[in-house]
């Protein structure tokens, strides 16, 4: 089998922009119940959100293409496997990317998203790539049915002028991210359903060195995004109960996010604290813990 698409967006910030952004796919069927696929394609995008790095709050200040900023492009290339059982009561997939972008921005050594109203005069702009795998297995029949799904990536930023020109981490890097996921019927109107997640940290850049000047004190960043934060696991639990009426169809839900309470790090920044040896402490706060749910829908 061949695809191939164009999108050609027309209109962008009251301005008339002519991209073409082709897609390659291809797949390959081994038997009627294996496959191999392969794609290719370009994309570009005239919005980019650039994050502070010597903090986790997830803030972002966006910056149009310009004639100083150019929009970013990028060149996908992807390859893939899947599979399933005669019965179709399982079935599994793994897929290999990578992917380089131009164009890439970030701010400039000392520069944070509060520097300067006009973020040209505080941002460079380089290179970035990315590539990693997905893994996914199903179980599709039966009174249990579930999934596990695993990504490994890495996604890497090169900008003059940042980091000594070398490759550092990306503010969205994610090394790794798991999922198992659990259904099971309990009757023709229950449901019950659970899952556990666990992502990578995030790549912070922390302080090498801190001085005083002036009764201030100031931080040395040597690294850009060296550090990770502590990764984040939850396991989020669900009940629905499904009634079906000649008219009316009710469904109650009940829902525990977080089952377990973990706190995890939302906002991680750093403060003087005379009693480490470094005379610096990182302060990680959570957005919440246990966060319990209930909707009612009714569908006539």
């Amino acid at each position: 089998e061949f695809q191939s698409a164009y999108d050609i967006p027309n209109q962008f910030d009251g301005k008339t922009y002519i991209e073409v952004e082709p897609r390659i796919n291809l797949k390959y069927n081994l038997t009627h119940l294996h496959n191999v696929k392969a794609g290719f394609g370009i994309s570009t995008q005239n919005l980019h959100a650039i994050r502070a790095n010597a903090t986790s709050f997830p803030f972002d200040r966006y910056a149009l293409t310009s004639a100083i900023v150019k929009p970013e492009r990028s060149l996908q290339y992807g390859i893939g496997y899947s599979g399933m059982t005669g019965n179709g009561a399982f079935d599994w997939s793994a897929e290999g990317y990578y992917r380089s972008m131009d164009n890439v921005y970030d701010f400039k050594d000392g520069r944070s998203t509060f520097s300067d109203i006009a973020i040209e005069s505080i941002i460079f702009g380089g290179c970035g790539r990315s590539y990693g795998a997905e893994f996914m297995f199903r179980k599709n029949t039966g009174r249990l049915t579930g999934w596990l799904s695993y990504t490994i990536s890495h996604t890497e930023t090169k900008i003059p002028g940042i980091n000594d020109g070398q490759w550092y981490n990306a503010t969205n890097d994610r090394r790794h991210d798991f999922t198992v996921t659990a259904i099971y019927k309990l009757s023709d109107s229950w449901n019950l359903s659970g899952s556990w997640i666990f992502m990578s940290g995030q790549p912070l850049t922390a302080p090498d060195v801190k001085y005083e000047i002036s009764g201030e004190t100031c931080c040395y960043y040597s690294r850009r995004n060296a550090y990770m934060t502590p990764p984040t696991h939850r396991l989020d639990l669900s009940a629905k109960y499904i009634h079906t009426g000649k008219k009316l169809t009710y469904e109650w839900a009940f829902g525990i996010y977080n089952a377990y309470c973990r706190y995890n790090p939302f906002l991680v920044y750093f403060e003087d604290d005379a009693s480490k040896p470094s005379g610096t402490r990182a302060v990680l706060h959570a957005m919440y813990g246990l966060v319990p749910s209930v909707s009612y829908t009714l569908k006539f």
